[in-house]
């Protein structure tokens, strides 16, 4: 996932790794083994990149690594050696030494440059996000639990106020499904699925509160199978069909949502903000859709203006926030007009965005060249 194709396995424990990761054939990497090094040390000038041992470093301190120069010393929080950047020509001296703590490296490489992995950032695109990249020489348990919190930490793309909430409890849920093999992302996606049909039904009988209590449950639980598969890296095209199944019982949420207001007004302007608050919502949903589609790019991360907007906007777990206030306050009525509110600002904030963006693009572009010509 790093872009790392070529490992050699150096060290007495070489050859029982090899029944386990073979050639490294399936996992597209040529892999190779050996109690020591029995290199030439040959003059290519290309890095070389050695972990020390016991250590552990995610994939984000791994292409931060392939972008270091020779001669390059990288240290965890805690100031342990976690890899050196070298050159083959160095090579044999390292690994024969068998070296791997600070002293004996600046010896061995005495105008090497050190650098802090936390002083750093890099940045996750399947997170829409920066982090300090996560290395840690294995010491102790609780080395292995500060792994594990990086890792899962590492999970959460989410931008939204709400999100930032619901992530406590995500994450919570995927360390303990972390480790459970039989528990797939996409089986989480159906049981998701299943607790939303329910949560539709308990609406249209009438159990409104016990509904979106449960509806609250499932979008936390939705959060999971993403962070599931982020976490052991399987993310897949068969994954992302989980939006439009998303969709869809949200849709019939809301829905269900608004025959339960209108059962309790009795009153057609009831339907009407229904109506027009599924609209809204719908074409929120195309605007950015269809600008990742014209451009690639995703429209909340834009810019820090749309940042700002994708964490105060109309979604799932606000519009569940006004149902459940407006239940307990005995406003439901109120509470739909609000999210109808709440939702045409988010749609006209974001057609503005994306028309901002879009001129810019074509403006700056071929497009804009021709009309400029035309125009002439």
């Amino acid at each position: 996932m790093a872009g790392v194709r070529n490992v050699a396995v150096v060290g007495d424990d070489a050859e029982s790794l090899k029944s386990l990761t073979g050639d490294g054939r399936s996992l597209g990497m040529n892999l190779r083994y050996a109690r020591s090094f029995e290199g030439g040390g040959g003059s290519d000038p290309d890095p070389v990149i050695v972990l020390l041992p016991n250590v552990f470093l995610d994939r984000g301190a791994i292409r931060l690594l392939t972008k270091m120069s020779p001669h390059t010393i990288v240290l965890s929080d805690s100031d342990d050696p976690v890899a050196v950047v070298t050159t083959q020509d160095k090579l044999a001296d390292l690994l024969n030494s068998k070296t791997d703590n600070l002293e004996s490296l600046t010896s061995l490489f005495p105008n090497a440059r050190l650098v802090r992995l936390s002083d750093h950032r890099v940045y996750y695109p399947e997170l829409r996000r920066s982090f300090a990249p996560l290395g840690v020489r294995v010491k102790s348990e609780n080395d292995l639990r500060l792994i594990e919190d990086g890792l899962v930490a590492r999970t959460t793309k989410g931008l939204h106020i709400l999100s930032e909430l619901n992530k406590y409890a995500e994450n919570a849920i995927t360390r303990v499904l972390a480790d459970a093999k039989w528990v797939t992302p996409n089986r989480v996606t159906i049981l998701v699925n299943v607790l939303a049909y329910i949560s539709i039904t308990l609406m249209f009988l009438g159990h409104a509160l016990a509904a979106v209590l449960l509806m609250i449950g499932v979008a936390i639980l939705d959060g999971v199978d993403g962070k599931l598969a982020r976490l052991r890296g399987v993310t897949s095209n068969l994954g992302k069909i989980e939006h439009s199944l998303d969709m869809l019982f949200e849709q019939v949420f809301y829905v269900a949502w608004i025959w339960h207001v209108y059962t309790l007004s009795q009153s057609t302007l009831t339907l009407i903000l229904g109506f027009a608050f599924l609209v809204s919502d719908s074409f929120t949903r195309h605007i950015y859709m269809q600008f990742r589609i014209a451009t690639g790019r995703n429209l909340l991360l834009m810019s820090r203006v749309d940042r700002m907007l994708a964490r105060v906007d109309g979604r799932r777990n606000v519009w569940l926030i006004y149902m459940l206030a407006g239940i307990l306050l005995h406003a439901e009525t109120l509470a739909l007009l609000g999210m109808l509110v709440h939702s045409l600002a988010t749609s006209i904030a974001y057609l503005v965005r994306a028309l901002t963006h879009l001129r810019r693009i074509d403006r700056s572009g071929e497009v804009g060249a021709w009309m400029s010509f035309l125009m002439s």
